[in-house]
């Protein structure tokens, strides 16, 4: 057992030295405030130390710290089996191309981000066609609401660009004289449908938050004429799913016949796959991809439309409204992908 005094002008001083000195496994035995030789107050904290303990503790200490090292490097191991084994399966399938053309092109989707699957189910289209087209890609249908009213549900992680994809649809539409309404359940944050009021005013249309399922034959009644409603939400996240908890019950209360998915093709990859994950009980119609002119890495979207078989539609490349707008289609998802090599090869 080891005592000790430990002295410093305050209490908190003292107790970071007994801390310092002995480590979380000391023992306070008293303190007192008193006088040091000239006369100036300070802090006397006794404390002691189980040397037991003490040697236990770093020894456990020295245990973990070898556990870890051992993790890390199995981990590594491990990540180069995997680099290896991925490498392989690139190779072997790049050995069942046709010819040239479909293996430069199977290199292209590579470096793009575009998994060694799906680039070699890309591969003869793009070299042949110059177009995306693979077992592995669905296409969304346009809103069409001069035949039929269209009720659009676009939720999303937050910052996502919801507020402005709805902009960019609502001014479309409207340009074509197609009577449109707007309706956002982002209510509980502060200016919450602040961004989406103000494009309403912009574009002279009818704006409605919609707090309460009791409000929904209300809310449904002032945007009857509307051909196109539109409905903005609260963003969420895989990690933070309170937001589409509480705004479920409204979502279901306006019956949307669309239900789009909108996810930033600056998302990290694994982030936006365990969103989509996140949304599997959600009954998402199409995924919408915003932000386009944000990545470098433009494979992970035909990555994501491929693990979730949902079909790919609207796309934005930027704020501006609505000139950014864009649609996703096997010619246009074919450019993006071979856009970077196409600007090496200039």
């Amino acid at each position: 057992m080891r005592i000790r005094v430990f002295t410093a002008p305050r209490l908190h001083q003292a107790l970071s030295l007994v801390r310092k000195e002995f480590g979380p496994e000391a023992i306070i035995l008293d303190r007192q405030q008193g006088c040091g030789e000239n006369g100036e107050k300070n802090w006397q904290v006794r404390a002691a130390l189980d040397t037991s303990t003490a040697k236990e503790s770093h020894k456990t200490q020295n245990t973990n710290a070898e556990i870890d090292n051992r993790l890390q490097t199995s981990m590594q191991h491990l990540e180069r089996i995997v680099h290896e084994f991925s490498q392989q399966e690139s190779n072997t399938l790049r050995a069942t191309l046709q010819n040239d053309a479909e293996c430069h092109f199977f290199d292209v989707m590579l470096q793009r981000g575009v998994s060694a699957v799906h680039a070699a189910d890309l591969a003869p289209a793009m070299a042949q066609k110059k177009r995306a087209e693979a077992s592995c890609l669905h296409w969304g249908k346009r809103l069409n609401p001069q035949k039929q009213r269209q009720v659009v549900l676009i939720s999303g992680p937050g910052g996502s660009g919801k507020t402005t994809m709805i902009a960019h649809l609502a001014t479309h539409f409207s340009l074509q004289g197609i009577p449109v309404a707007l309706v956002s359940t982002d209510t509980e944050r502060m200016a919450g449908i602040d961004s989406l009021a103000a494009y309403a005013t912009v574009l002279g249309l009818e704006m409605h938050p919609f707090r309460h399922a009791q409000d929904t034959q209300k809310i449904l009644q002032q945007t009857n004429s509307a051909r196109l409603l539109l409905i903005d939400s609260e963003g969420w996240s895989q990690a933070s799913q309170r937001a589409y908890l509480r705004q479920g019950p409204l979502w279901q209360a306006l019956s949307p016949n669309r239900h789009m998915l909108l996810l930033p093709a600056s998302l990290d990859e694994t982030d936006g796959m365990a969103l989509l994950n996140a949304a599997n009980g959600l009954k998402i119609s199409d995924l919408l991809l915003s932000k386009l002119d944000e990545t470098s890495g433009i494979g992970k979207v035909v990555n994501w439309a491929a693990a979730s078989r949902l079909p790919l539609s609207y796309c934005s490349f930027g704020p501006g409204v609505p000139e950014q707008l864009g649609w996703l289609n096997s010619t246009t998802l074919a450019t993006l992908l071979d856009k970077k090599h196409a600007k090496e090869a200039a």
